[in-house]
């Protein structure tokens, strides 16, 4: 199997390889913008691609986790613009 590990925008809902393996999520600042990323494994010779859903929660935000389908599992937490905002991330892991 071939793997790299390639760079993604973080929103609600990404498009990844079929079993990415989530490495890094991280605020990071490009010449174009400021935002949040996944940095993933991925398999080069996958053909299916998977819709994973996030969740991007601020600091004493509720965490939605009333859906008896996923379970909310942490990642990480990023300190954006130079830690005045923090955002928590968590995946929505099918169950």
């Amino acid at each position: 199997m071939n793997t790299a590990v390639y760079k993604y925008p973080l929103h609600e809902k990404v498009k990844l390889p079929k079993e990415a393996e989530i490495l890094k999520v991280a605020w990071h600042k490009t010449p174009v913008q400021e935002a949040a990323f996944i940095w993933a494994l991925v398999d080069l010779d996958a053909t299916e691609e998977e819709e994973r859903t996030f969740q991007l929660i601020v600091t004493g935000g509720v965490v939605k986790d009333n859906n008896l389908l996923v379970k909310p599992t942490y990642l990480d937490s990023l300190f954006c613009y130079g830690g005045s905002y923090v955002l928590h991330v968590f995946e929505n892991i099918k169950l």
